[in-house]
């Protein structure tokens, strides 16, 4: 009888009555090539993206030992064909790029990403699978863990070093209020902060405002709501005297208020809007620090019309602090120092202008006196007569 050998490691097997006088040789390679399947370390190249695992009968082959060990430049993933037999495999791959373990006919493939060494098996009839997809009891990783695919319930995972989740990871949502060290998940942040409420409630001495309103007015808006508004931080304005409401909106509702405008320090105020307003009056308006000085009893500012016995203005020398605009002549008016247009009842107007100073009537220049002391008029001059 002749001489056959197994399917999955190739052993020789002696016929009745074969190799006689040297089956005891045969036997020995047996013996070699099982060692050689049980504990052998195969290193192989890679230089392209195929190898072929090719078998040998009686002798020593790559396929037939427990560890494969590839490296290599091969310049992409690699395919790497195995006989359709029984065997289990320990493959180490070493090279850059993903090494794909195929059979023969098989239709299941097994991927060993780079850097990787993996336990798989072919089961003979359709290809090669995972010879470890999970772990009964505790698992204890000494080195780096990567986890690549999706992962089930693990029971309890405890980290020492640093976990890198590349991916899209859930965790449980901890319950609001929670103070401790678990992870917050996006829920847990978003329930959180949709529950922060008013300023008050966020105990800070500063909160920065993006939008919203205070008291129902728009931050950044230009009409303020109704409500209660007394005090303004420290260095702006406070207003006092008036409660009740809001101030402008007791202003809009035509309200007549007695109040106090007092600017911090020596701060320049800027009163504005005030024509939006109608059927209003303020009282009484003082500002110690500045050069508006409206004390006087009975002073008003009526729908944009300001009326007092006395308005006085300090400013610097040379400077207007005020400018009077009327199509008719007013009466009453004193100012100190000197004016470029001085006007009274009778249609008259003296005007400086350059060298002269020129009388006007109605608007028509009659006379004129320069600066030497020449003064020329288009009617006649008496002398000694009465004015």
């Amino acid at each position: 009888m002749a001489t056959t050998y197994s399917t999955s490691l190739n052993l020789a097997y002696i016929g009745t009555g074969d190799q006689s006088g040297t089956w005891g040789a045969t036997t020995n390679t047996n013996l070699n090539l099982l060692e050689q399947a049980i504990t052998g370390v195969a290193s192989i190249s890679l230089s392209g993206t195929s190898y072929t695992l090719v078998p040998l009968n009686g002798v020593s082959d790559n396929p037939r030992n427990m560890v494969l060990v590839f490296g290599g430049t091969p310049g992409g993933t690699v395919t790497v064909t195995a006989p359709l037999v029984q065997k289990f495999y320990v493959i180490t791959n070493n090279t850059a790029y993903n090494i794909i373990m195929a059979a023969t006919g098989g239709s299941i493939s097994l991927t060993i990403p780079s850097g990787i060494t993996a336990q798989c098996y072919c089961d003979g009839s359709t290809g090669f699978y995972s010879a470890q997809t999970g772990s009964a009891g505790n698992f204890l990783v000494n080195g780096n863990l990567n986890v690549t695919g999706n992962t089930a319930d693990v029971g309890n995972l405890s980290v020492s070093g640093t976990a890198s989740l590349n991916g899209t990871s859930t965790a449980v949502t901890p319950t609001l209020g929670d103070n401790s060290t678990k992870i917050a998940t996006t829920a847990f942040v978003a329930t959180a902060t949709g529950a922060l409420g008013t300023m008050s409630a966020q105990n800070a001495n500063s909160v920065s405002i993006t939008g919203g309103t205070i008291n129902g007015t728009t931050i950044g808006g230009s009409t303020a709501a109704a409500g209660t508004f007394t005090t303004i931080a420290s260095g702006q304005q406070t207003v006092t005297g008036y409660t009740g409401s809001n101030l402008l909106s007791a202003l809009t509702a035509g309200v007549s208020v007695t109040t106090n405008y007092t600017p911090y320090g020596s701060t320049t105020v800027t009163l504005s809007g005030i024509g939006l307003y109608s059927n209003y009056s303020l009282t009484a308006i003082t500002n110690t620090s500045n050069t508006l000085n409206i004390n006087a009893a009975g002073a008003t500012l009526t729908n944009g019309a300001f009326s007092a016995p006395t308005l006085t203005s300090t400013v610097a020398t040379g400077t207007a602090p005020f400018t009077v605009t009327s199509t008719t002549p007013v009466a009453n008016l004193s100012v100190g120092g000197s004016s470029t247009k001085i006007a009274n009842t009778g249609g008259w107007n003296i005007t400086p202008t350059g060298t002269k100073l020129y009388f006007s009537y109605n608007g028509t220049n009659v006379a004129s006196l320069d600066s030497s002391g020449n003064f020329i008029v288009t009617g006649n001059i008496t002398a000694y007569g009465t004015p």
